[in-house]
């Protein structure tokens, strides 16, 4: 299931004091659209934890209050950063089976969550070109311990993570 977000939408409230005043506040309109990507994106990577909000369909201005997200509200942030400066982005999503998912939800709710969960990434056009943004799920630290706990590993893939 691929979706596109090219219209604003209400979960985009990137218009918002709390995103327009962190925006300014990091003087990220004056930079180069390689360097806004990166500052949004790193932002969004390493200052919003990973974590589980209270549902996916939340505003932007809601996840930066939080302060975690994971990829599907990460994601919205994410755009609304990069749609606040200017920067043309899309959402991409597909769903996984609810089995990569086995260990991260407690075994006993396990039987009731969704047999499909969505997972997205965000895209930017770039150079004329689409870009795809992924790997802004997992704060430092927690990709930090899953390294450590799995130093065999060159990737990461098929992995999932979850917090209490």
């Amino acid at each position: 299931m691929t979706q596109q977000f090219l219209s604003p939408t209400p979960l985009l409230d990137f218009q918002t004091d709390a995103i327009q005043s962190l925006i300014a506040v990091r003087g990220w309109k004056t930079l180069s659209q390689t360097d806004k990507i990166g500052a949004a994106y790193d932002f969004v990577r390493n200052e919003i934890l990973f974590g589980y909000n209270s549902e996916d369909a939340i505003p932007a201005s809601r996840v930066l209050a939080d302060g975690y997200g994971q990829c599907n509200t990460k994601g919205t942030l994410l755009m609304a950063l990069l749609r606040a400066l200017g920067v043309v982005c899309r959402f991409h999503g597909f769903t996984i089976d609810k089995r990569l998912q086995r260990g991260v939800v407690p075994e006993l709710v396990y039987p009731l969550a969704p047999t499909s969960i969505i997972h997205s990434w965000v895209e930017v056009k770039h150079s004329e070109q689409w870009m795809e943004l992924e790997g802004f799920i997992l704060d430092a630290p927690v990709l930090a311990a899953l390294q450590v706990a799995f130093p065999e590993r060159n990737v990461l893939c098929a992995y999932g993570a979850g917090t209490e």
